[in-house]
């Protein structure tokens, strides 16, 4: 009896159920399904080489947004973890900001500064593969269409800004001027609207006739016809 019992243990202590293989992680896949088989596979690794044991389960794109977040690979548990629910979530929203980003405008009480570190915050969601100078021209492009000050626009739409920094510095002169208009009482604003939108007038001189000229030689030549 006690030989069966020994070489049930034994058989038993050979047996290692088959593990099943992990497909790598791809950005857009669904990141919470990945994280549970992904811990259930890693339950058993030691604290300080589960980031080295992590990266071969995922794929070449989101290893090197993994990299870029900058968390250490000797990190434990505790900090890789919430790292990767909080990069791959976002790629995961990404279509929901996107909507946000291409209908987001400008409010009346925003300033322009405050608008376009609004749209920042929603591009960076929105795009969260982009370099920082696509993500600009993206800003740049949403920041002209949705700003809510006519001047400001139509200053624009005749002079497109070549980069965000350039939007910016002319959006924040003309709401400068604008709330500098606020601070005056209405009378000196209707002084000064007509003189700045006048009419400039002619530079060119007006010639009267001088009617015919007793010492010119065409008018002695001419008469009145001259």
């Amino acid at each position: 009896m006690d030989g069966d019992t020994n070489q049930t243990k034994s058989r038993t202590a050979l047996f290692r159920p088959a593990v099943p293989t992990l497909n790598a992680f791809s950005p857009g896949d669904d990141s919470a399904l990945w994280a549970v088989r992904a811990k259930k596979l890693l339950q058993d690794t030691p604290p300080e080489h589960l980031g080295q044991c992590l990266l071969p389960l995922l794929d070449d794109d989101a290893t090197r947004q993994f990299l870029a977040t900058g968390v250490p690979i000797l990190s434990g548990p505790d900090i890789i973890w919430p790292a990767l629910e909080e990069l791959f979530a976002r790629c995961e929203m990404a279509p929901a900001f996107f909507e946000k980003f291409s209908e987001r405008r400008q409010h009346l009480a925003e300033s322009v500064d405050e608008y376009a570190a609004c749209l920042r915050v929603l591009a960076t969601k929105a795009y969260p593969k982009a370099s920082r100078e696509v993500l600009d021209e993206h800003i740049l492009r949403r920041f002209t269409m949705g700003i809510s000050d006519p001047k400001t626009k139509e200053d624009f739409l005749l002079n497109m800004p070549t980069s965000l920094q350039v939007a910016l510095l002319r959006a924040r002169k003309l709401e400068a001027c604008r709330e500098a208009l606020r601070q005056l009482p209405n009378e000196t604003i209707a002084a000064i609207q007509p003189a700045v939108f006048k009419p400039q007038p002619s530079r060119m001189p007006s010639v009267s006739y001088l009617g015919p000229q007793p010492y010119c030689r065409y008018c002695r030549k001419f008469g009145r016809k001259a």
